[in-house]
């Protein structure tokens, strides 16, 4: 059976809608997303000397935070470093070779 011309009509009209509908939507996204981003900016212009000098300071004992832990960990990993070439150079040492490469 061939689908009868209200039913074609009908299933155009809802796709017609949902595409309106979709369309709608996405761009009422992009314009509050702009305006949130035009209002960051106008915040930022309206911010004082003072809080923009604030703000810096935190990001940077943020950041200095961070510097510390990763050096920490490199210290660390320098001193796991050195213990398994002491502890590679002790048991190489202990054992003895003879001239065909072989433990005895």
């Amino acid at each position: 059976m061939a689908p009868s011309a209200k039913a074609t009509r009908t299933f155009l009209l809802t796709a017609s809608i949902v595409s309106i509908t979709i369309g709608g939507s996405l761009y009422g996204a992009e314009l509050k997303s702009k305006q949130e981003k035009k209002q960051i900016i106008e915040k930022d212009h309206q911010a004082t000397f003072d809080e923009k000098i604030q703000s810096l300071q935190s990001a940077r004992q943020v950041l200095v935070s961070k510097k510390l832990a990763v050096e920490k960990q490199l210290q660390d990993l320098e001193i796991r470093i050195a213990e398994r070439s002491r502890k590679g150079l002790a048991s190489s040492t202990s054992k003895k070779t003879d001239q065909d490469g072989q433990s005895k």
